[in-house]
């Protein structure tokens, strides 16, 4: 029998199909218990055919030779033909599981799916087995529009053999789809009554569907309490990151994290399940938020067992986003380790740079100047926030002698800005503005750079000043209001240094707040036009091959 007997689509289950296979000698030897066995694959299901919880007991030639003539009638299609004979088979043996699944198939074969389960429910009742005829009851109460009925059946038969978890997991997702409410509810109370694993993470799976996401967790960690090994957690966030989508990437995520926090799990697994969230996090471009929530799930974990890179990198990103405090907590509790580490050191001379300009932490990063490029370049950057500029463009101009430094570009921008300054006496405040926009104090960045554009001479610092209002207008969400600072200073200094990117800068305002995609090639062309030799000129050019290619301009 193919599967197009029994009916479209693949839910439809096996009904003791090409038992024939089956050595019947075998089948039917004397003690054999075929416990969830997937006897048979179809090749329209991924569902086995299951036999009893008792042992199978064993047909005469004669009787093996009447099963096997009603397979054959079935085959054929003759499906009278073949009740008859498999209901002189089960008068000689009652209840014999091999009769009893050929004798399903049958009415299945013909769609008589409340014959299936008038069948199904007698021999089950008479012999107490809630493995026999389980799939093939499944069938014919899903056939009936009985979800929930059906998703009994499968409980049943998972919590009587273990075996069935995988088989009953796909069976119960797919009933959930008609019986959402019903199905979830009945699969949860059965995860409370029954730890086991597998089960909890069926009905967290059913939770997750659901928006539940918090009582799909609590399933799995009760379930974890009562095993030992990799948490129930484990398994459900890999399924989830699987998925390949935001939501139920995130999803995994938010499993991690609950990992991570869970006191009742040993230090190496919590940290193993943080620097894996932390990981997909930054992937997400959301890793500022991670930082907080993991120092504080990491709470019990000490600090010098975190692993230096991740520790590292938790403590900067505390320190980007302001938040200091706990940073220094985190560094504090590697006691003299944390004194003594350069990139440390440097870290909690930055985590102080933040909350204000002093002596003391000039002096801690000149002391560390010499161990790193980044501690160079932050130091030069903490004197051109204290307005001490000669001396900031002193220490850039070191930075800036490693052609292949990373942090070459960002000096070389300073050096720029600084020694071309006119009027020099207004260098500090720049110094003001970049401590600003450093600490992520836009409304105080925004003022100071206005006042800076409206009041200074046009010149080079004022053009420094425009390109500086234009993006701090950005970041306030206010990016049409950009658009004019960036205008005047490509049109007002034509030949500045800062004219190419100003022209660049006003295309991309135009195409992405404006929308208008016209106007922004406009502003790339005469980029290119005016400058075709300029540092950004590659960049310019394939924004224009970008827009030729959507607009076909």
């Amino acid at each position: 029998m193919t599967g197009s007997r029994l009916g479209p689509g693949p839910a439809t289950w096996l009904l003791a199909v090409g038992l024939a296979a089956l050595p019947v000698a075998a089948a039917a030897a004397p003690g054999t218990r075929l416990v969830g066995q997937p006897l048979i694959q179809d090749s329209s299901s991924e569902h086995p055919t299951m036999l009893t919880r008792r042992p199978i007991p064993a047909l005469s030639p004669a009787q093996s030779e009447l099963l096997e003539r009603a397979r054959t009638l079935r085959r054929s299609g003759q499906h009278e033909a073949a009740r008859r004979a498999l209901a002189t088979l089960l008068g000689n043996a009652p209840h014999h599981p091999l009769a009893l699944i050929e004798l399903a198939g049958v009415h299945g074969d013909r769609r008589a799916w409340r014959a299936v389960e008038t069948l199904a429910r007698a021999e089950r009742a008479a012999t107490h087995d809630s493995l026999l005829l389980a799939p093939e009851l499944t069938v014919a109460l899903e056939r009936l529009a009985r979800p929930r009925e059906a998703a009994e059946v499968v409980l049943e038969a998972c919590v009587a053999d273990d075996a069935l978890d995988e088989w009953a997991n796909a069976a119960l997702l797919r009933l959930a789809t008609t019986d959402p409410r019903g199905v979830r509810e009945l699969l949860r109370r059965t995860a409370e009554r029954i730890s086991r694993p597998k089960l909890a993470r069926s009905a967290a799976r059913l939770e997750w569907r659901g928006d539940d996401l918090p009582a799909a967790l609590q399933m799995l960690a009760r379930a974890d309490r009562d095993v030992r090994g990799a948490p129930s957690r484990w398994s459900f966030a890999d399924e989830l990151l699987a998925m390949g989508t935001a939501r139920d990437s995130s999803g995994g995520i938010e499993v991690l994290f609950d990992l991570t926090s869970d006191p009742s799990l040993d230090a190496n697994q919590r940290l193993f399940a943080a620097r894996r969230a932390w990981q997909l996090q930054g992937g997400s471009g959301s890793p500022h938020k991670a930082a907080l929530r993991l120092t504080h799930a990491l709470r019990g974990v000490p600090p010098e067992l975190w692993g230096d890179d991740f520790l590292l990198s938790i403590v900067r990103d505390l320190r980007q986003v302001g938040f200091t405090t706990d940073a220094r907590a985190l560094m504090a509790g590697l006691g003299s380790r944390g004194s003594s580490d350069p990139e440390l050191r440097l870290e909690r001379a930055l985590s102080e740079l933040r909350d204000g300009l002093s002596d003391r932490v000039l002096a801690e990063l000149e002391a560390l100047a010499t161990q790193s490029e980044e501690a160079a370049f932050r130091h030069a950057e903490a004197l051109f926030f204290a307005g001490r500029c000669d001396s900031a463009l002193a220490r850039y101009e070191r930075v800036a002698r490693d052609p292949q430094g990373p942090y070459t570009g960002a000096a070389l921008e300073r050096i720029f800005l600084l020694e071309d300054a006119e009027p020099r006496q207004a260098l500090p405040l720049f110094g003001r503005l970049a401590y600003q926009q450093w600490r992520g104090e836009s409304k105080p960045a925004l003022a100071l750079a206005d006042s800076l554009y409206r009041t200074l001479p046009r010149g080079t610092l004022w053009a420094h000043a425009a390109l500086a209002l234009a993006a701090q207008r950005e970041a306030a969400g206010d990016g049409k209001a950009a658009l004019e600072p960036l205008l005047a200073a490509a049109d007002s200094m034509p030949t500045d240094q800062l004219a190419p990117l100003a022209r660049q800068r006003a295309g991309d305002v135009l195409r992405t707040w404006f929308k208008d995609d016209a106007r922004a090639l406009e502003q790339y062309e005469e980029c290119l036009s005016r400058y075709p030799k300029a540092w950004n000129a590659p960049e310019v050019r394939r924004a224009v091959e970008s827009l030729r290619r959507e607009r076909r301009f």
